[in-house]
Formats: C-alpha cells, structure tokens, sequence
C-alpha cells in the first residue's frame, strides 16, 4: 500500500513542478511579448 501512495506522491509532485513551469513559461512570452510591442510595432 505504501509503493502505491509513494508512486502517487511521485506523480503529484511532477504535475505540481510541470505547473511552476507552465507557469514560468507563460510569464515569460508575456513578458516577451510586451517587450516586442515597445520595440516596434510590426509583430
């Protein structure tokens, strides 16, 4: 019983840092994007 809550922790725990990084990820387009937007206006 614990291997099995030991694999679900696993499993919790990688969606939880796939998140942060998703996160991270969209924070930074974003911010890239408004930077994009100052420089010019052609994109």
């Amino acid at each position: 019983m614990s291997n099995f809550a030991d694999k679900h922790i696993k499993i919790l725990e990688s969606y939880e840092a796939f998140d942060i990084l998703k996160q991270f990820v969209d924070y930074m387009i974003e911010e890239h994007d408004e930077n994009q937007n100052m420089k010019s206006w052609k994109y």
